[in-house]
């Protein structure tokens, strides 16, 4: 038993794999440039809220690496008694959940 199918012109066909192949390409890069932004994403996370290092540079006297002064204004330039940035506190997050 045979089963009849049309298809578009060879040349036709290669313009749809072409097409679809810079799709793909596309997602690729997408997919890659996603990663890169997550990894910064985290690595800046960790920066200011684990490592402290925009309160460090302040209390040292510096402005914090490539951060605009608005953003740098947030930060205190010291840390309290607990070794947190001062008038920061450690508490559950669902303490923050009201």
């Amino acid at each position: 038993m045979f089963l009849k199918i049309s298809l578009p012109p060879i040349k036709e066909q290669r313009e749809i794999a072409e097409v679809l192949g810079a799709l793909d390409d596309k997602i690729e890069v997408n997919r890659k440039t996603a990663a890169v932004l997550e990894e910064m994403a985290r690595a800046l996370f960790r920066s200011w809220f684990v490592d402290f290092d925009p309160v460090h540079a302040k209390a040292q006297g510096r402005s914090p690496a490539h951060m605009d002064p608005a953003t740098a204004a947030l930060f205190p330039d010291r840390f309290g008694e607990d070794g947190l940035p001062e008038g920061w506190s450690a508490e559950p997050f669902i303490d923050q959940a009201h």
